[in-house]
């Protein structure tokens, strides 16, 4: 089957795959903020996933098995059904646009003890940012770092903070530049050069 979606966001089910291994075939996932829905898309057919859209914005995904919208973050338990029966919730860009991230990541996992959370987020404690500013840049606050959408600047710092529970576990990666040179750079200094970093995270057993 054609994936129409493609040429939206062709690698997120691959950085998915990466970090989640064998983990990811076959599993129950909806992804919040689910947009054009490319990835669903993709881990559906590449990895015969059921696959859930939630947004806070009319969606229409025919190959989801729900596709819910006008989500309120602050009130998870009217989907409580869908989340307790679920394996792996995705949040890819989107818990910076949430007012409180830390605590619909907390709600998630206390309504399901075994899920695991997939995040990957703007790294705002890149040196990018910095450089950002110091070169004069005016953002338009339209797209990138400076959206004005964004309502936490989060980082791999925030969440160690947010997250350092003993009740929580978290495995913190980076996402590297295709661009080769760029790639060598950042793995001197990942937390400080990439401009994205995501995270696994689940309820410590």
């Amino acid at each position: 089957m054609e994936n129409k979606y493609k040429e939206i966001s062709p690698s997120r089910s691959e950085i998915i795959s990466k970090h989640l291994g064998e983990f990811i075939y076959n599993k129950n996932i909806i992804e919040f903020g689910a947009s054009s829905g490319s990835t669903l898309y993709d881990l559906k057919y590449k990895y015969n996933c059921e696959v859930s859209a939630y947004d806070v914005l009319p969606v229409n995904l025919s190959f989801c098995e729900s596709n819910f919208f006008d989500l309120d973050f602050d009130d998870l338990d009217s989907i409580r059904n869908s989340i307790d029966n679920c394996d792996l919730v995705l949040f890819l860009d989107v818990l910076e646009h949430i007012k409180s991230p830390k605590d619909v990541l907390e709600s998630i996992l206390r309504i399901n003890d075994k899920v695991k959370v997939f995040m990957i987020s703007p790294n705002f404690s890149s040196i990018r940012m910095l450089l950002s500013w110091l070169s004069g840049f005016v953002p338009d606050h339209s797209s990138g770092f400076f959206d004005k959408t964004h309502l936490k600047w989060l980082s791999p710092k925030w969440l160690k903070i947010n997250l350092s529970d003993a009740e929580y576990e978290s495995e913190i990666f980076y996402v590297f530049s295709d661009v080769f040179f760029f790639r060598i750079i950042q793995k001197f200094y990942p937390s400080r050069l990439c401009s994205q970093f995501g995270a696994v995270i689940k309820v410590k057993k």
